[in-house]
């Protein structure tokens, strides 16, 4: 049965490099309702709400033997069935993820877990929870003595509320087991490097833990004033993220007519002695093609002028934005706290108080733009 684990396991690398890690047509891999359809569906079980028998299954028999074993796991997980409950509902994430990690022993080859099961995280799909946590976190537990660390035996159970008889809301799990588990870990393992997909995720869980938070709060408060401060507080939030975004837009623009310029400067200093003013010109004429003052230029000394005002006007105006940027982000972060401080007062989990900690990141660092070879 391992040999066959580990031979889907190399399935599915090759299959992870081929594709880039996304679902294909005919592939077998479901698309989840509700997620991006580049994404693979990771829960290949059914949904069950006692965890004691989705580790009774068959399939986890053949992971975890040992009957101890697994009756200590179901425990453990459903001793923080509360906790994750809790969470879930504060910060409206679609799931929580535990981790599993197994070893094997290397005389009898029987695998047993590696520790306690690991409760990851919440969030929107198993392999983002698990990205960030990668990008997080890079101390491993090492086996117990006579044990190899046993990969590709990693399974994860992941946590949702799904609604029940009468619309009843209760907290059900399902299973992510090899080889579907060794594609969650390759996936996450490749974005917790990719620091845009986490500033997104990031962002996407402070959004909906702020807005699902301040729903759970209004719902539990008695007084109209403290209600109506939790909303003004978000909204003011959302207007600064949308005043943020509008402003990172700019500024992007505008560190990169300064870098443009500030390069184009050195290349006047540089060569100015070796090029002709016409092909020096062409260069400034085709990093500022709108500029006015630089196609008006008759002599080195003009271009320069030209490029040395637009130097400092791109200067004042990154001060400018820089500046309004800050006031906008202290904004936000004063109604964060303020949402916090009535999460933490509510009784809030730390994980839901975490996620409403996101902010906008910052925009991207200008690039060095190449300039076509001018032939005269």
């Amino acid at each position: 049965m391992k040999s066959m684990f580990a031979r889907l396991n190399a399935l599915v690398a090759l299959m992870l490099v081929l594709n880039c890690v996304q679902a294909q047509p005919g592939s077998g891999i479901e698309t989840l309702p509700g997620w991006p359809e580049d994404q693979p569906a990771e829960l290949n079980g059914e949904w069950v709400k006692s965890i004691s028998d989705l580790l009774d299954e068959d399939n986890v028999k053949q992971i975890i033997q040992d009957t101890n074993s697994r009756a200590s796991v179901a425990s453990q997980i459903e001793s923080k069935s509360d906790f994750i409950n809790q969470d879930l509902q504060w910060t409206g994430a679609e799931g929580y993820l535990i981790r599993i990690k197994m070893q094997k022993a290397t005389g009898s080859g029987q695998v047993w877990p590696l520790g306690a099961p690991e409760f990851i995280g919440s969030g929107q799909n198993p392999h983002a929870v698990l990205a960030a946590h990668y990008a997080d976190n890079t101390l491993v537990r090492p086996p117990d003595p006579g044990n190899v660390a046993d990969p590709d035996s990693t399974t994860y159970v992941w946590a949702t509320v799904r609604p029940g008889i009468f619309g009843y809301k209760r907290l059900m799990y399902t299973l992510i087991t090899p080889p579907t588990a060794f594609l969650v870990t390759q996936r996450a393992m490749l974005l917790a490097s990719d620091q845009k997909f986490l500033a997104v995720i990031g962002e996407v869980n402070a959004n909906v833990a702020l807005e699902n938070a301040v729903k759970k709060m209004g719902e539990q408060a008695t007084d109209a004033t403290i209600k109506a401060r939790y909303i003004s507080a978000l909204q003011s939030i959302k207007e600064a993220e949308t005043k943020i975004s509008t402003i990172d837009a700019q500024l992007a623009t505008t560190l990169q007519r300064q870098h443009d310029a500030q390069g184009m400067l050195g290349t006047l200093n540089a060569l100015k002695g070796i090029l002709s003013f016409a092909e020096l010109l062409d260069q400034a004429k085709f990093l500022f093609p709108t500029d006015t003052q630089v196609w008006r230029a008759t002599s080195v000394k003009d271009l320069v002028d030209a490029i040395q005002a637009i130097n400092q006007q791109t200067q004042a105006s990154s001060d400018q934005l820089k500046q309004s940027e800050q006031q906008a982000k202290a904004t936000m972060s004063d109604s964060i706290k303020t949402i916090r401080s009535g999460m933490s007062s509510s009784g809030a989990p730390q994980g839901a108080l975490e996620n409403v900690d996101g902010m906008p990141s910052t925009p991207p660092l200008p690039s060095t733009r190449v300039i076509p070879t001018i032939l005269k």
